[in-house]
């Protein structure tokens, strides 16, 4: 059997989902083992790994920040948020009529 179509019926498919096949071949090459060893070496250190209790995280904190009093009284309309980012004028007149 060619070794790629050997590949895809040997290998699960959600294994082809996270596993390159390139990532195989290279391991095999460089570990020279069969690829039936492989797998098996695959597998037996996936499943050791997993059984292993899970290391524990750091706890990440973002900061706050004050960034001052918002400019506007609502920051629902963005023409009238740009405009007053902008220093410019905003008439909501304008804004509103329906063209």
């Amino acid at each position: 059997m060619h070794q790629t179509n050997m590949l895809d019926a040997c290998v699960p498919q959600s294994l082809w989902k996270t596993t390159s096949p390139h990532s195989l071949k290279r391991l095999r090459k460089q570990r020279g083992l069969r690829f039936k060893s492989l797998i098996d070496q695959v597998l037996r250190e996936g499943i050791k790994s997993m059984s292993a209790p899970a290391k524990k995280r750091t706890v990440f904190h973002t900061r706050s920040v004050d960034l001052g009093s918002c400019r506007t009284a609502n920051v629902d309309n963005v023409a009238e948020v740009l405009a007053v980012a902008e220093g410019e004028s905003f008439d909501r007149e304008i804004c509103h009529r329906k063209i």
